[in-house]
C-alpha cells in the first residue's frame, strides 16, 4: 500500500485536481467516536468517525479545523484510484 508524506504542505496541490470532502471551522460540532491520533512534525490531528454513519473525521490540533470525508467521496475517490479496473494495484 502506498501512503502519502503527511510532512508536505498541501496548500500546493494541481488546482485542476478533483479534491474531496469537507473543511469545518473550528467550532463546528459533530456527534463522532474518537478513534485516536496521530503526530507528524509539529502537527497533530485527531481521528475520529461520525456516530451516524462511520464516515472519517480529521481535527488539526494546528487550526482547529475539522475535515470530513463521507462515504459517496470515499467510493469516488476509490474508483479513481481505479478499483474497478481489473488486473491493476
Amino acid at each position: 500500500m502506498q501512503t502519502k508524506n503527511r510532512d508536505t504542505d498541501h496548500q500546493g496541490l494541481d488546482p485542476s485536481r478533483q479534491l474531496f470532502g469537507s473543511l469545518h471551522q473550528p467550532h463546528a460540532l459533530f456527534l463522532r467516536t474518537q478513534c485516536g491520533e496521530t503526530t507528524g512534525t509539529n502537527r497533530r490531528y485527531e481521528l475520529s468517525t461520525n456516530a451516524s454513519d462511520g464516515s472519517p473525521i480529521i481535527h488539526s490540533n494546528k487550526t482547529g479545523q475539522w475535515f470530513t470525508l463521507g462515504w459517496t467521496d470515499i467510493i469516488d475517490m476509490a474508483i479513481e484510484a481505479g478499483i474497478d479496473n481489473a488486473g491493476k494495484k
